[in-house]
């Protein structure tokens, strides 16, 4: 069983003469809108009246814009002013701030200018790098049976310069 499939679904039937319903409509209320201005308003004035009234009408009649009727953009610009809007500001909140405890108090932190030689500042390097034990109430002190193995391996430390420039302090082993 065969169907038959409409094929032209987006054209409309041109009913009175070469136009269709809609274009009819659209020029024949601008004319006759013009045809009652006539008697109201004087000529010159009824002629720009009649002028802007008719290419409205043929513009609604007639213009598309991406395939579509002139209509559908007023539908659509009427609807969007008309309608009401909801503007949303939504306020992004910073995360609590941790309170520390008062009891704790902090030393304010000295210029570097203060500090007197850059041998005093290496040895503060090395020592904050290479030291088993822990700073108090900063850092979890290691396991006995960590810090009690014999040493079988020789380590020593030293700077090492990346590809950037930087220096590092490294930890040098040698398990021979």
């Amino acid at each position: 069983m065969h169907f038959q499939v409409p094929q032209f679904i987006e054209t409309e039937d041109k009913i009175i003469g070469p136009l269709t319903i809609k274009q009819f409509l659209y020029v024949a209320a601008c004319g006759f809108t013009s045809f009652l201005l006539f008697f109201v308003l004087e000529f010159w004035l009824w002629v720009i009246f009649a002028i802007l009234l008719m290419s409205v009408g043929t513009a609604f009649a007639f213009a598309k814009v991406n395939g579509r009727n002139l209509s559908y953009f007023a539908k659509s610009a009427l609807a969007y002013f008309w309608s009401p809007k909801v503007y949303t500001f939504a306020v992004k909140r910073a995360a609590p701030a941790l309170q520390e405890p008062a009891a704790k108090t902090y030393q304010k932190a000295r210029p570097l200018a203060q500090i007197a030689s850059t041998s005093q500042m290496k040895d503060l390097g090395e020592k904050m790098a290479t030291t088993k034990t822990a700073i108090p109430k900063r850092e979890l002190a290691l396991p006995p049976s960590i810090t009690e193995a014999p040493q079988s391996t020789k380590e020593h430390y030293e700077y090492v310069r990346k590809i950037t420039g930087d220096k590092e302090m490294a930890r040098h082993v040698d398990y021979k």
